[in-house]
């Protein structure tokens, strides 16, 4: 589907490293339909509260496979009361759907972020700010021409937030789902409050359509392709 199905794999501890200075986790994820072995590095070190991620995906088929990788960090909770996205990304860009009266912006739309015209009366929505639980608010954006790569839900009121920081060459997109009640039916029925931020390998967008255009990730035969991230609370 949608999301793949290494979200949903085991994953397999294999390797735990413990010095003074540092924690490292190694996990193992297989995939099932797709000849892709998902190999994970946490490490937290002694002087810091930041989590540094070292992710592989590696191909075990003796052909180049064509992948379309992505993130999916998502908060909720009272971090969200009142919080924003912070990002240096230049532009943002709404998914082309066959049925747009679906959406609550504008489809096909292509401009600045963080403003995007919604469907209905025309309005610039920000969509960098979360909207207060149960408004009924619903978009999903993608972002892109990045300044560098890295993002913050950022909550002045409580001087919190939660920041990513990764690799632009290989993630030079961002998708952003931002929900508060608005999606009335499957999967969330009407409740929800929840933010997105995806860093992304290729852009919205179908499948077929991607390999088209060549907007895809390809991983050697035989061979790896590798990336870093850092999270945390700041």
């Amino acid at each position: 589907g949608t999301h793949g199905e290494l979200r949903s794999v085991p994953w397999a501890v294999t390797d735990i490293a413990a010095t003074r200075e540092a924690v490292r986790v190694t996990l193992v994820g297989h995939s099932v339909r797709t000849p892709l072995v998902y190999h994970r590095e946490l490490t937290l070190r002694r002087d810091s509260a930041l989590l540094h991620w070292r992710e592989t995906l590696e191909n075990r088929w003796a052909e180049p496979l064509p992948v379309a990788w992505l993130q999916h960090p998502t908060w909720g909770g009272p971090l969200l009361e009142g919080a924003q996205l912070i990002t240096p990304a230049r532009k943002v860009h709404v998914f082309k759907a066959d049925a747009p009266a679906r959406l609550q912006l504008r489809s096909g739309y292509r401009g600045k972020w963080p403003f995007v015209p919604e469907r209905v009366g025309g309005k610039l929505r920000d969509c960098s700010l979360v909207p207060p639980a149960g408004s009924g608010r619903d978009h999903s954006v993608q972002l892109t021409d990045f300044e560098a790569g890295w993002g913050c839900v950022w909550n002045a009121r409580r001087q919190l937030g939660f920041a990513l920081e990764w690799d632009l060459k290989t993630f030079p997109y961002a998708w952003s789902w931002n929900c508060s009640g608005g999606v009335k039916a499957y999967p969330l029925w009407g409740e929800g409050h929840i933010i997105t931020l995806q860093p992304s390998t290729s852009p919205v967008g179908r499948w077929p359509d991607l390999l088209r255009a060549g907007a895809v990730l390809t991983v050697p035969a035989r061979g790896r392709v590798s990336t870093t991230m850092t999270t945390g609370f700041v």
